[in-house]
């Protein structure tokens, strides 16, 4: 189980990750800082 667990936390980390990326893209595309938001 707890092995299971740190998987998903691990998934869900480099979801995050993916999200925050396509957020400062975003951002840099609208020209303004990813701070900003």
């Amino acid at each position: 189980v707890k092995s299971l667990h740190y998987e998903k936390n691990i998934n869900q980390s480099v979801i995050q990750e993916k999200i925050e990326a396509k957020l400062k893209q975003f951002a840099r595309f609208n020209g303004c800082s990813y701070n900003s938001i």
